[in-house]
Formats: structure tokens, sequence, C-alpha cells
């Protein structure tokens, strides 16, 4: 489930209940965040100052705001919350963020802003989420050989000095640059 400035929330949802994320953004650079965790993953769709005031908004909320990518007319906002992200987060963050873009004149088309959670399949955003997550199955698309390839394995470890994560498939265990890692997301693991 979603929140969108265009749609209002049904009163039929149920607050304070996780929502599943419904991103799918796969394009990945390596940009640097003002918090010192550098960034992996989709590149940003707005400003870093932008970037950062919409931050400080999610935190106000207990909140953090973990992606802001462009997906068509879409303006995706991605979530985190150490117990879940909620209905009510998700509708707070819009309505707030809604204000925050327009003060920013963010746009010169019409766009829809969507505010969800990073969901049970996440991306990986941060270097961070890589560490955290060390121990579960994910999906890595990286280069290998000039050519474009997706394993999926249990993250062992992260070095993080070496910039090094290390996925072990059911035949090969692989070290992994980040340099060389175009998208990192959570598998399901039943």
């Amino acid at each position: 489930m979603t929140s969108t400035l265009a749609t209002p929330i049904p009163s039929t949802s149920v607050p304070n209940q996780p929502v599943k994320s419904t991103d799918s953004l796969d394009n990945a650079s390596l940009t640097s965040t003002g918090a010192g965790d550098r960034r992996v993953g989709p590149e940003l769709a707005v400003s870093d100052d932008l970037f950062a005031e919409l931050s400080a908004l999610a935190e106000s909320l207990g909140c953090t705001l973990l992606h802001a990518g462009r997906k068509g007319s879409t303006l995706q906002l991605v979530l985190d919350h150490p117990d879940g992200v909620t209905v009510d987060h998700c509708a707070s963050v819009s309505r707030d963020a809604g204000a925050v873009l327009d003060a920013h004149d963010y746009g010169s088309d019409r766009y829809v802003l969507e505010v969800s959670s990073p969901g049970l399949d996440r991306t990986f955003y941060t270097v961070g989420d890589y560490q955290r997550f060390t121990g579960s199955l994910v999906r890595v698309t990286h280069r290998t050989g000039g050519k474009k390839a997706t394993v999926v394995g249990r993250l062992e470890s992260f070095d993080g000095d070496r910039d090094i994560a290390v996925v072990q498939t059911e035949r090969d265990r692989l070290e992994l640059r980040l340099d060389d890692i175009l998208a990192t997301r959570l598998e399901i693991d039943i």
C-alpha cells in the first residue's frame, strides 16, 4: 500500500500496519549522503538539498528517508522505520512533503507523489544495508567480464574497508566489489 497526494488513503485502511513497497527501482550509482553513509543503488531524482530537507521531515516522524526516485510521472519516496512503516507514516510524510516540494518549486511538469515502505524485497540504498542484512538471502545484479549477471544467494559478509560483499550461492562463493554491483535486493526467505 502506498500513499499519494493525488489519491487520499481510503478510510478502510488499517492504521499502524506495515505497508509493502511497490517500487521496482534498479538503476545503480554510487553517491554520498551528508550523513556519511554512502549511497549505493538508484540515483536520486531530487537535489541533495531537497533530499536533506525531506530526510529531516521523515526523521521528525521517526522514519528514515531511504530514497527519492522518479518513475515516469511518479515521484517515489521510500521510508523506513525500526518498527515498520505504517499507513500513518506514509500519509504524514505525503502531506508534509507536498509543501516542501512546492517550496523548492520541484518539477516543471505534473507528478504524483507516492510514499511507501521499502517492502519485504527491499532494494539496498546504502552501504549500511549490506552490514544490516548480512546473513540474509539477496538477489544481486552485477557486472562480470563486461556482462551483466544476476545471482541469488546468502550475503555472508561485507568488508566496509575494501567494499566487498561476499555472497554464497548454491554453487559459488562470490566476492563482489561494490563498484561492480548494479543492484541488490532482499529475497523473501521462506
